[in-house]
């Protein structure tokens, strides 16, 4: 329900009034004030609650985003990047927050360190993103696309015809 009405309503008006950099940053400063209420009030109806807004937010707002960044890049980058990121990337990760949850073989420790692990993850996230939108939009405004073949400069010789 969140995604739909976020998806009629909110993802257009958000990325055309305050920009895609905005919104790429906007769902990690997002997801960190979810995890720090999760942190600070754990229980059952807030994780439930919280992972239902981290899915909405997730759909409506940061995956167009995500797709956005493609515009300046060639096919065949798009197709070798996103498979690349989807499959690799999306494993590696879910890989690694599995490796630090066995770490915190107890409730007690996972209470107590999954918050601060999970914003300091958050703190690079933001960073990422505030550089990759930025680059994106330069990439935009220069008209510039990845992967593209480089213009050949003009022929000394297309004077003289």
């Amino acid at each position: 329900g969140l995604a739909l009405v976020f998806a009629f309503v909110g993802t257009g008006f958000f990325i055309n009034n305050f920009g895609l950099v905005f919104c790429l940053v906007c769902f990690p400063i997002s997801l960190a004030f979810v995890v720090f209420y999760v942190w600070t009030n754990p229980s059952i109806y807030v994780l439930f609650y919280s992972m239902v807004i981290i899915k909405g937010l997730s759909y409506a707002l940061n995956n167009p985003c995500k797709e956005i960044l493609y515009i300046p890049t060639t096919k065949d980058v798009k197709f070798k990047a996103k498979s690349w990121i989807d499959m690799f990337g999306g494993r590696a990760a879910k890989s690694a927050g599995s490796m630090i949850n066995a770490q915190l073989k107890t409730a007690a420790a996972l209470g107590a360190y999954t918050g601060p692990i999970n914003l300091t993850i958050i703190g690079v996230w933001i960073s990422v993103a505030l550089y990759t939108g930025r680059t994106n939009q330069k990439m935009v405004q220069e008209e510039t696309v990845l992967g593209a073949e480089p213009k050949a400069p003009p022929s000394p010789l297309s004077n003289l015809v």
